[in-house]
């Protein structure tokens, strides 16, 4: 009886051990922004739930991206930013106010970028969207965040985009159209701001951007 207790007990030992090698693995280091061209992921297009759930999508043009953002900002993005859930919380410093009443030059703000690091190695681009880069100016098109008058900074003081695919533009850049092809990776396409995969959308982005830079 007891050679059988011992032979369970270490059958047990033997399990547990392997189990806990085998969860440790699995937890797999996540990617960060400043490790996106050393590692240099692949890059999958999502244009998942996002589209229709959070963002502005529908008659596309200067007025109505105004009318549904709640500020539009000249920014510079100036850290990495951390993730929280499904998107990235980087600090800009704004530079310009193109409309926000209660936002004040060379203030600081919060953005929630739509998008995330995934821990195998995969860039997902969330309607397109291409995450800024560090130093770099933007002009963004924002919906405020509905967080308590008390809380951080970092929430009471945040936004996300109106649109993922139309809201973040880098003036004199013009994009083209964009396939997103089997095994395509971040170096592909660092140097566009968005990933638009038809002419339609082309035609749409560049045309809001000449009218903001008219501004």
């Amino acid at each position: 009886m007891k050679k059988i207790i011992l032979v369970l007990i270490s059958l047990s030992t033997c399990f547990m051990v392997g189990f806990a090698g085998y969860s440790k693995s699995s937890y797999l280091p996540m990617i960060g922004l400043k490790d996106l061209n050393s590692n240099n992921p692949e890059v999958s297009y999502d244009a998942g739930p996002y589209k229709q759930y959070y963002y502005y999508n529908d008659s596309m043009d200067l007025d109505s991206l105004m009318n549904h953002s709640d500020a539009v900002v000249e920014v510079s993005c100036l850290n990495y930013g951390k993730q929280t859930a499904y998107s990235i919380l980087r600090n800009c410093k704004v530079k310009r106010i193109i409309k926000g009443e209660n936002i004040k030059k060379e203030t600081h703000i919060y953005i929630y970028e739509p998008t995330y690091m995934d821990p195998y190695n995969v860039y997902p681009l969330v309607n397109g969207y291409i995450n800024m880069k560090i130093h770099h100016t933007y002009i963004l098109f924002l919906k405020k965040v509905n967080a308590p008058s008390n809380a951080p900074s970092m929430y009471s003081n945040a936004y996300y985009l109106t649109s993922a695919q139309y809201g973040k533009y880098s003036q004199g850049h013009y994009e083209q159209t964009t396939q997103i092809n089997e095994g395509c990776r971040y170096k592909d396409i660092q140097n566009h701001e968005t990933i638009l995969v038809d002419d339609k959308s082309v035609t749409l982005y560049n045309r809001i951007l000449k009218s903001l830079e008219q501004l």
